[in-house]
């Protein structure tokens, strides 16, 4: 069965096809999920109508699917949340295909009725290989990372119980991190994601306590929060 509205395989086709493709990945050439989410679908379908937000949605997936290379499984996950299955695929291979189908979006001529929006096409996203996951983990695995890229980090960082101390340190911080989730830098988003990510499954493979991971992930996700405050002119100094 289809999806009716973006004409990709549903979420239900996707689950039946991974256990099979799972079983022939292997070390050296995994299987990965990749998740894009349409970045601020919520906000724009708040603006629209929604028919022109269904269109929104039809536009993305043809740009997923006209991106998906041969062999990949192209699908609606949720919403506005699709998801590409690739066999032998390394993580860094997927994660560098979802930054060449951010590229494509950006380039993307939206129909006219979305002129007068201001509205630019863009993607957040999520990544995940089995092995090392194993398969039946591959979604949540996926989905955690996609949370991650969405700034869910910092959410958690600001809801903390029991509250956070409220310390000149960490209002910086927050500071920081308003700005540098509102700052549409994709350099900066990409950077601070991987540092999450990688971090995270070394420290799965030393067998780091729940707990112990739960820091580090916050900790990873700040990692290059000061890049955020740190001047162009800084950064990209001409070396010796």
């Amino acid at each position: 069965m289809t999806d009716l509205l973006t004409g990709l395989y549903s979420r239900h086709q996707l689950h039946i096809a991974l256990p099979e493709l799972a079983a022939k990945a292997k070390p050296t050439r995994p299987l990965s999920l990749l998740l894009l989410k349409l970045r601020d679908f919520e906000l724009w379908q708040g603006r629209l109508t929604p028919l022109a937000a269904d269109h929104l949605l039809q536009v993305a997936a043809n740009l997923l699917r006209q991106s998906a290379p041969a062999g990949a499984m192209s699908a609606r996950w949720n919403n506005a949340i699709f998801a590409l299955l690739l066999p032998n695929t390394a993580i860094w291979q997927a994660e560098a295909l979802a930054e060449e189908i951010r590229e494509a979006a950006g380039q993307t001529l939206l129909p006219a009725i979305f002129d007068f929006q201001g509205l630019r096409l863009d993607f957040c996203y999520g990544t995940a290989a089995s092995p090392p996951v194993e398969h039946h983990r591959l979604p949540a695995a996926a989905e955690e990372q996609l949370r991650h890229s969405e700034g869910g980090v910092f959410a958690e960082l600001m809801l903390a119980e029991p509250p956070l101390p409220d310390t000149p340190t960490l209002n910086a911080y927050i500071h920081l991190a308003g700005r540098y989730l509102s700052s549409g830098d994709p350099y900066l988003r990409r950077h601070c994601q991987m540092a999450s990510s990688y971090a995270l499954e070394i420290a799965r493979r030393l067998h780091f306590s729940p707990d112990a991971l739960s820091e580090l992930r916050i900790a990873a996700a700040l990692a290059d929060i000061a890049m955020a405050e740190t001047a162009g002119s800084c950064l990209n100094k001409p070396g010796p």
